[in-house]
């Protein structure tokens, strides 16, 4: 049996794909976000997350950064974690000064961040983020 998590929900077909006529979250993330329990919905996103030294309190920031002043890039349907488990996201991809370990200093990154607001609308699930 195919849940879905998120609060957008028509058009599933049951693979990764494509939704046009995005962002599908852009009017509300802003709004709904401070309030919103945050939770990471891939292990991929929450391995990255920690590469990064970020965690769930930082991807508050993160999200709002990227709706603000990055750009939407699409809207999709994602596989979470468990299986059979299906969000609508938007993804946005902007850029930050982030630390370069390798680099020894800061320097201009671009990163990519998939989320969606949740069906009862006081949670937001990111499915990825990394640099570009």
């Amino acid at each position: 049996m195919v849940t879905i998590v998120s609060r957008h929900s028509t058009g599933f077909t049951g693979v990764k794909q494509a939704i046009p006529g995005g962002p599908l979250y852009e009017c509300d993330i802003v709004n709904v976000i401070d309030a919103a329990n945050m939770i990471i919905g891939t292990r991929k996103c929450q391995k990255d997350l920690r590469a990064l030294s970020k965690d769930e309190k930082d991807l508050r920031c993160i999200i709002k950064n990227a709706v603000k002043h990055g750009r939407f890039h699409q809207s999709e349907w994602c596989e979470l974690s468990k299986p059979d488990t299906w969000a609508a996201c938007d993804s946005y991809k902007f850029t930050e000064i982030t630390w370069i370990e390798a680099a020894r200093k800061e320097m201009e990154c671009e990163f990519y961040v998939k989320f969606c607001i949740g069906i009862s609308n006081n949670i937001v699930i990111t499915i990825s983020y990394h640099t570009s």
